[in-house]
């Protein structure tokens, strides 16, 4: 594919006019503000429907926040094919967002997953644009358990299909849960660009037919591509050295010291804990003989242990045999630091039953004792600590989900669970966060312009 000059008409061969088509047209109440564009990416083998309604709720809030000095147009990214190299799907979503762009818009990126290594490789790219007089630009990047420095090796194991498409209670809980928000009527929530593509959704047999005629010529080659293209989009979670350079590269964007120039930078990481249960049955003689043990304790009260398992680099589902796939990757888990991380588990509750029997004439009891044991919080990604001695997880912040696994809680976050508190803390964090970074934006744009005034 040919290189694209990001953030840019000439990327498309758009005219700088048409820049504005496919957003509705400001009134003349608001044609004084600045507009604000969020975009929504969603995850590894996702779709629009990935985020359910949050996009709905953070743009609701957001429009009533700052209906004094902005609009607030929001956009969710059709479907796109996660498969191939990343890059691919990077130059796809510049070319899909360029030609929107104007001076008096500024973009935010909301990124799932892997659309969030898709939305910061978009950010670094439009930093690096030809046009140095460009007052459009992407504003920050909203990230939403984004792996920008690895998976957690707890999560590995499980298989990259497991881990990132959607479990079916999920989907099942998405769609009973109905929404508070009408978003139909309102012309500047997901309007349709000129330049939108929609893939075709095919399952099944009508899937396996489709793919069948169309590979028909090349068959066997093209069946190998297939299986192999996951791994090619994926494989960037592998290579540390790559994840660590790009990470540094948007650190150096966020603490860039012209505001113009700044790209902001948040990422809500899932922190989920899961109950385990644990069940031991005893026997203790009372009378007739030695007291005896076949339970793991005395009295009705077991401890927990606990077994920690060590996941070592070749037992990674992300790293396939580099000899048969042709693809190269440099893995240094080794080096990371995990000396401090899940693995221990606190008692939560303790239940014992007992039973009075008689066996043989003399009396015994049976003991039935349950353990409810919750574990440390365990993360899908890794930390910036993880890599360096002293990394700054300051712009790492926690979501914390209960009674899930870290995988299932990747895919939940935008899915209200229990009392729902998860969720809504999200939508208030993401909404003061954008609104923090609209509002200190227009401060500065205000002190620049009284400065060129006075000059």
């Amino acid at each position: 594919m040919t290189r694209l000059h990001p953030l840019t008409a000439e990327a498309t061969n758009a005219s700088p006019g048409s820049s504005t088509l496919s957003l509705p047209p400001a009134s003349a109440e608001t044609s004084s503000k600045r507009r604000l564009l969020l975009v929504y990416i969603h995850g590894f083998m996702g779709s629009e429907a990935s985020f359910s309604d949050f996009p709905a709720h953070v743009h609701h809030s957001l429009t009533g926040l700052l209906s004094e000095s902005h609009v607030i147009y929001t956009r969710i990214y059709p479907r796109y094919k996660s498969r191939g190299e990343m890059r691919t799907a990077v130059e796809n979503f510049i070319s899909w967002l360029s030609p929107h762009l104007a001076d008096d818009l500024d973009v935010i990126l909301l990124g799932h997953s892997l659309g969030g290594i898709v939305a910061a490789d978009a950010a670094l790219l439009s930093s690096l644009s030809p046009s140095p007089n460009q007052k459009h630009r992407i504003l920050g990047l909203i990230n939403f358990d984004v792996p920008f420095l690895g998976l957690h090796p707890h999560v590995i194991p499980t298989g990259l299909r497991g881990l990132f498409q959607q479990k079916e209670e999920t989907i099942t809980t998405s769609q009973d849960t109905p929404s508070d928000i009408d978003t139909t009527t309102d012309p500047l929530f997901d309007p349709p660009f000129s330049n939108d593509i929609h893939l075709v959704e095919r399952h099944g047999i009508n899937g396996i037919m489709h793919f069948f005629h169309k590979n028909s010529h090349n068959l066997t080659r093209s069946i190998y591509n297939r299986i192999l293209s996951p791994y090619q989009f994926a494989g960037c979670l592998n290579n540390y050295v790559q994840l660590r350079k790009r990470y540094k590269e948007l650190m150096a964007l966020e603490k860039a010291e012209k505001s113009l120039d700044r790209v902001r930078f948040v990422n809500y990481y899932t922190l989920s804990t899961k109950p385990i249960v644990r069940k031991s049955k005893g026997r203790v003689k009372s009378r007739g003989g030695d007291r005896s043990q076949n339970a793991e304790t005395e009295s009705g009260h077991t401890s927990a242990s606990v077994q920690t398992r060590t996941v070592s680099v070749d037992q990674m589902y992300l790293a396939p045999p580099t000899e048969k796939l042709g693809l190269q990757y440099t893995s240094s888990l080794s080096s990371l630091d995990l000396s401090t991380e899940d693995g221990y588990t606190t008692v939560s509750e303790e239940s014992v039953k007992e039973k009075t029997v008689q066996l043989n004439g003399n009396v015994q009891t049976e003991v039935d004792t349950t353990i409810k044991t919750t574990s440390k919080p365990h993360k899908f990604v890794l930390m910036p600590s993880h890599h360096w001695k002293h990394g700054d997880n300051s712009l790492w912040v926690p979501v914390h989900m209960e009674n899930m696994d870290e995988v299932t809680a990747h895919q939940s976050l935008f899915v209200p669970h229990g009392d729902g508190r998860h969720y809504d803390q999200l939508v208030g964090e993401v909404v003061s966060q954008i609104e923090k970074w609209v509002t200190d934006d227009l401060s500065e744009r205000m002190l620049q312009e009284e400065s060129i005034d006075l000059k």
